[in-house]
Formats: C-alpha cells, sequence, structure tokens
C-alpha cells in the first residue's frame, strides 16, 4: 500500500493513499525501481518456476559477513545469480561464486542513480575465472553497492541441464 513507490508515511486504514507523493522525484525513482523488478521477475523464470521445491535454489555464499549469494534455476537449468550486500560499506572485489566459465551479463543494480542510488557507471558484462569460492570453481570480481543487491545472468543461447549433483 504505497510501497511500492516510496510513500512517506506508512500506510493508514482510515485515510487514502498519498497519491501526490509520486509527484516527489525519488518517489518516481522507486515507482521505476519497482516496474523494473517486476519487468525482470517476468523476464527471469529462474526467478519464480521452481519456487516449491529444492532443485529451484542454490545458496552459494552465506558466511560472507558482508555478502550473500544465491542462485535460482528454472526448470530448464537456467539460472538468475543474486548477490546481496548487508552492510552499509561497498565492497570492492567481492568474488561471486559462479557454476560455470564465460560471461554474465548485470540484470540490476541497485544502487542506480535511475532508482534513486549514486552510481551513475559500472560494468554490464563479467568474466568468470577459475577461482574458487566455496564450492564453486569460478567467480566473477564485482564492487558490490553499500545496502545492495546486484543481480546477474550467464550469456548463452540455449540453456543446459542443471545438474542435479551440483
Amino acid at each position: 500500500m504505497g510501497s511500492e513507490w516510496g510513500q512517506f508515511l506508512e500506510w493508514r486504514d482510515w485515510s487514502a493513499l498519498e497519491w501526490r507523493d509520486l509527484q516527489d522525484p525519488l518517489n518516481a525513482k522507486m515507482a521505476h525501481f519497482t516496474r523494473t523488478l517486476n519487468q525482470l521477475y517476468q523476464q527471469r523464470p529462474s526467478l519464480w518456476m521452481q519456487d516449491v521445491g529444492p532443485l529451484g535454489m542454490v545458496i552459494t555464499q552465506a558466511d560472507s559477513v558482508t555478502g550473500l549469494s544465491y542462485r535460482r534455476y528454472d526448470a530448464t537449468g537456467d539460472y538468475t545469480i543474486v548477490v546481496l550486500n548487508l552492510t552499509p560499506d561497498e565492497q570492492q572485489h567481492f568474488l561471486v561464486p559462479v557454476p560455470e566459465l564465460g560471461n554474465y551479463t548485470l540484470l540490476l543494480n541497485t544502487e542506480s542513480i535511475d532508482f534513486g542510488g549514486t552510481w551513475t557507471t559500472w560494468p554490464t558484462q563479467f568474466a568468470a575465472v577459475a577461482k574458487p569460492v566455496n564450492d564453486e570453481k569460478y567467480s566473477i570480481d564485482v564492487t558490490l553497492p553499500a545496502m545492495g543487491a546486484l543481480v546477474f545472468a550467464p550469456n548463452r543461447v540455449t540453456p543446459r541441464r542443471r545438474d542435479h549433483g551440483n
């Protein structure tokens, strides 16, 4: 009730939503972020397809003080990587575990100026290298925004089936 555009006051059941808040530039950016996130959710079946089973998600990094990462899989083996920074400090050279060599595209950066953040430029393509992180043989080196999230997808024409032993 208003959180999708960043309503300033908490929703109250005895009054209408504060639609005038949409005139605020920062609230408009929040609404743009919500639209973008909804579009990403629709475009990437891996974010929702296997919600009810254990094959839909692999937590790849949960023991780091600064970051958390996981992969979501669809039924074809295509996946989306989500990386979260739960601290107020930007993390340079944060290694994100990935399951294979290749290039990865950044689909979403919550610190984008378009969404009310401060970043005006950043790379969108990342090459995996043979640098192990946790149980993965490969990783990508990213700058993780403070209190932010990054979402990646592998660059491939045809998704490969997921190895259930992985």
